[in-house]
Parts: structure tokens; sequence; C-alpha cells
């Protein structure tokens, strides 16, 4: 019983253990996607800034340019609310938007203006750039950690299943042998009470055999007695029925 008393224990245990590993494990699992979520999220953030940047520029700026924009207080608009995000100061600003009237001809300070506020969009747009293509690197190692995660905490599960089956088993086993062990006792017990009710029965028998011997006794004594009174009455009867010497 000890035996499997200490196997149960063990597996128990173990089985603990490996539960807590398991969930330590799928713990880190939803750490990982959740990190993946919030670098896809930012990821795609950086795409879309990106992506806007460029119609500014590609459509908006360039159109203003070369005179040809649909609709020029838009793309005007647009134009100094992304050089504003990207740093621009104040005169830029007032600058550019005199620049790119449709009726100012572009002379030297219009160029240098024009060229100063592309430059700045260009550079924040290849910042852009190189930020969505290591973010492409950052996505991968981010899918990478996800897919590891979850394939130690899958063989985690298994570890942990078949652990917990091995200590259900240990378990059942030290069950019954204690349920045995029980059986025994109660059977041992019994086998004493039949026993003790034998002894009981045995000590009970040789008392009435006991007592029938002192009552054959008294009996043996009383007939003897009785043959003993007989013989001398008899004896009595035959002197009083012989004649004296006188007599004769």
């Amino acid at each position: 019983l000890e035996v499997k008393k200490s196997e149960a224990e063990a597996q128990i245990s173990a089985a603990k253990e490996a539960k807590q590993n398991w969930s330590a494990a799928s713990k880190k699992h939803h750490e990982a996607q959740k990190a993946e979520k919030v670098g896809l999220k930012e990821m795609s953030t950086l795409a879309d800034k990106k992506a806007a940047l460029d119609v500014v520029i590609d459509e908006h700026f360039a159109k203003l340019v070369d005179k040809t924009a649909g609709e020029p207080k838009k793309s005007m608009k647009e134009v100094t609310k992304a050089l504003k995000q990207h740093g621009a100061e104040k005169q830029l600003l007032e600058a550019i938007s005199a620049a790119l009237q449709p009726e100012k001809e572009h002379g030297g300070f219009e160029k240098v203006v024009i060229e100063t506020a592309m430059e700045i969009l260009t550079k924040a747009r290849a910042n852009f750039a190189g930020k969505v293509e290591a973010s492409e690197a950052t996505k991968a190692a981010l899918a990478a950690a996800v897919e590891s995660a979850e394939a130690e905490a899958k063989d985690l599960q298994g570890v942990s299943t078949a652990l917990e089956a091995k200590a259900a088993e240990a378990k059942d086993a030290k069950n019954e042998a204690e349920a045995s062990l029980a059986d025994v006792e109660k059977t041992l017990e019994l086998v004493e009470k039949t026993f003790e009710d034998a002894k009981s029965e045995e000590a009970q028998a040789l008392g009435e055999v006991a007592n029938a011997k002192e009552a054959l006794e008294a009996l043996v004594a009383i007939e003897t007695a009785v043959e003993a009174s007989e013989t001398l009455a008899a004896d009595a009867a035959e002197e009083a029925v012989l004649p004296t010497a006188g007599e004769a």
C-alpha cells in the first residue's frame, strides 16, 4: 500500500507540474498572439500613412506644381496638412500656399519653396517606406514566435494530459489497494471474533462437562451410600432372625 501511495503521490505531483508548465506556455502563446496583433496594427498604420503620403505627393502636390489639379483648394489643404504633420514651419506653410496658387508663376523663390516642401515630404515618405520594409521582418518574427509558442503549448498539453491519465491510474490503484487492505482487516476482525466466540463456546462446554462430572460423582456417591445402607439393613435383619444361644 505504501508503494502504491508513493507512486500515486509522485504521479499527481508530476501531473500538477506539467499542468503548470502547460498553463505558462499557453500564457506565453497568448502574449505572442497579442504582440503579433499589436504589431500588425502598427504595421497597417504605417502602411496607411505611407499610402496617404504617396497620394499627397503624387496626386495633390505634383498636380499643384504642374497646375493640373482638379480641385486646387482641396489639394492645397492636403499638402499643407501633410507638411505641418512632418514638421514644416509656419513661414514655409504660408510660402507654399502662395507659391502653388494656380495663377502664380514659379520664379526662383517659388522653386526654392517648392523644393524645400517636397524634400520634407519625400523624406517623410522614405522614412515610412523604411519602417514598412523593416516591419515585414518584424511581422515574420512575430508570426514565428506565435507558431513556436503554439507548438510548445500543444506539446505541453499532450504531456499534461498523459501525466494526468497516469496520475488517475495511480490514484485508482492506491484506492484499490486501500480497499483491499480494508477488506483484509475486516476479514481479520471477523476471524478474530469467530475465534473468540469459539473460545467462549469451548469454555462454556468445558464448564458444562465439569458440572456433569460433578453431578455424576455425586450420583455415584449416593448410590454407594444407598448400597451400603441396604447392606447394613440386610445384615441387621439377618441377625434378628437367627436364634440366640439360650433359645437353642
